[in-house]
């Protein structure tokens, strides 16, 4: 009867398949098909014609169930590596597609799986940290939401630790980015800046998160976050002074934003006093 199944069932079959290869140990063969089926998927972009009513949008539920079961096979490393594949492949085919969301959703299921491979996997703490870091900050259509939430976990403090330390260093080796340059550089460093200021915090290095704060403040003009970071701290006076500073610097190139600083500053002065130096 199985084999009656399998013979008027493809997928079963090759599941079937899957299923020997994986508890023979034998998954070599396994792993290459699927990085193949990976990039057989993700070649075609997906789009949709919601005036006709046509359109395609790929279907990763095959490569996530596979995933799946290599994982709970005990292959978590081998899921990490076409993880890998997929993050690349999926967020190129995601761009390149002409939908509402649809192909993102349908790359974006399968991150869980990876997820999930990269705890059980062999890699030492910080590099499972960088790991998720490096895929959440080449994406640029929340497909990889996912590792984010990963990134939001408890995790050793030598790992936060050492992840602040790479990320100092990516900053260091980026070139300055300013208020004359343009928003996707500045979105870009303040992005990695945003995360070397989380892995700080989690270190319990918090005096170095806020001086790195400020240092990055000069460069991206980013005047909301060290405020923002300043409140948090009770640093109310110290917020004041980077407030009317921040005014008066992006006024006349980012007047909404200036606008928010002195709604802050308002808002602030509301608050109780206490904290380090009280507040104006």
């Amino acid at each position: 009867l199985i084999h009656e199944i399998a013979q008027e069932h493809p997928e079963i079959a090759q599941a079937l398949v899957d299923r020997r290869q994986l508890t023979s140990g034998h998954t070599k063969t396994l792993v290459k098909r699927l990085r193949f089926e990976i990039q057989e998927i993700g070649d075609e972009p997906g789009w949709q014609d919601y005036w006709q009513g046509g359109g395609y949008t790929p279907d990763y539920s095959g490569i996530r169930k596979k995933l799946e079961t290599l994982l709970e096979a005990g292959y978590a490393d081998e899921v990490l590596t076409l993880g890998r594949e997929l993050v690349d492949t999926g967020l190129r085919q995601v761009e390149e597609s002409h939908d509402e969301g649809e192909t993102g959703m349908e790359v974006a299921a399968c991150m869980p799986v990876i997820v999930k491979a990269l705890d059980q996997s062999a890699l030492d703490p910080v590099e499972k940290l960088s790991w998720a870091l490096d895929a959440h900050l080449e994406d640029q259509f929340e497909v990889c939401e996912a590792f984010a939430e990963y990134l939001q976990r408890r995790h050793p403090t030598s790992a936060w630790s050492a992840l602040a330390d790479r990320l100092l260093a990516r900053l260091k080796d980026m070139k300055p980015s300013n208020a004359e340059h343009g928003f996707s550089s500045r979105f870009e460093r303040d992005r990695l800046g945003d995360w070397a200021i989380h892995a700080l915090d989690r270190a319990s290095r918090r005096d170095e998160s806020i001086m790195l704060c400020k240092s990055e403040t000069k460069k991206t003009g980013n005047y909301e976050r060290l405020v923002r970071l300043l409140i948090s701290d009770r640093q109310y006076a110290e917020a004041e002074r980077w407030i009317q500073e921040g005014i008066r610097t992006i006024k006349n190139k980012w007047p909404g934003i200036a606008a928010g600083l002195r709604k802050t500053g308002c808002l602030m002065r509301r608050l109780p006093l206490g904290g380090n130096g009280g507040r104006r």
